[in-house]
This record gives C-alpha cells, structure tokens and sequence, in this order.
C-alpha cells in the first residue's frame, strides 16, 4: 500500500465525527510535498525549484514526521478519552489497528516509532518505576506489531479404517 492508499483509510476516520487541526496535519505535510514534486516536475527550470529540490531531497524525513504527527495523534485520543468516551473509543482502535498496518508495511514509520520510542525513554529515565512500566508497556506493544501471523492448522486426514466402502 502507497501513501496515498494509507491516505484514503486515514480520511475515513474524519467520518467518525471529532477532528481538529492535529487530524488534517499529516495529510497536509503529505499534499504539501505532493505539491513540491509537483511544481519540480512541471517547472524544473522556476526560481523555486531549489527550494523544492531541497523539500524532496528530504523525503524520508518529511515523510517520517508525519508518521510522529499521526502517532501524537493516537496519543491525544487516548489521554481525551474521558470527553467523549464511545466516540473516541472506536477511533483509538480503528487508528491504532491502522498504524499497526501501517509499521508492518512502511519503513518510515518504524523508523518513527523507534525515535519516539528512545525519545520517551530519554524523557523519563529518571523516574524509574515509570520508566519499568513504559518499558513493559512498549515491549508488549512491540512484540505485538512484530508476531509471525500464526500458519493455518492442516486439515485432518481421513482415517482409511474408519472410511465406509463405496459400492
């Protein structure tokens, strides 16, 4: 799945009522580069161009704050919670199933979720039942994002003693 395909399942959950500014940002910072390549392409030779050269020279990064912006999403819909309980309760599974789909396929996001992750870390290391809790909380979720789907179990043969004879 491209990001534009990510970008249609992400505007889907606009349709569940509650959206802000945090919302439409990582869809904006994706168009805003979309628009970068765009004027690149058409206009190679415009007085712009190098400021759009520089915009696409640094794809990943870009592309790697959006996912940070849509994870501090997930964040913000998990600490409002209490505010509007039911509605938000199915977006915070309906968006973490998506970034969940999201780490699995795209190389940007984990690379994303690994800098959050050292950068909560860094944050409270110093308070060190938190720290053990978050540690135990992320390894859980990591584990989780990583499992092997499990193999289909084989379909049981047929006993040649218990088949009746055709005749």
């Amino acid at each position: 799945m491209n990001n534009h395909g990510q970008n249609l399942l992400y505007i889907t959950f606009g349709s569940l009522g509650f959206v802000n500014y945090l919302y439409y940002a990582p869809i904006a910072l994706f168009f805003f580069y979309g628009i970068a390549e765009y004027i690149n392409m058409k206009h190679p030779t415009a007085s712009i161009s190098q400021y759009t050269g520089i915009i696409r020279n640094h794809r990943f990064y870009i592309m790697e704050g959006r996912c940070r912006i849509e994870m501090v999403f997930l964040a913000y819909l998990v600490i409002t919670l209490p505010l509007d309980f039911m509605n938000r309760l199915i977006k915070v599974f309906m968006i973490g199933q998506y970034l969940l789909i999201k780490y699995r396929i795209n190389n940007e996001f984990r690379y994303a979720s690994s800098s959050v992750n050292a950068w909560i870390e860094a944050k409270i290391s110093g308070i060190g039942f938190l720290l053990n809790g978050y540690k135990k909380l992320a390894g859980i979720v990591h584990d989780y994002a990583n499992r092997q789907p499990e193999a289909p179990a084989p379909a049981p043969a047929p006993a040649a003693e218990n088949a009746a004879p055709h005749q």
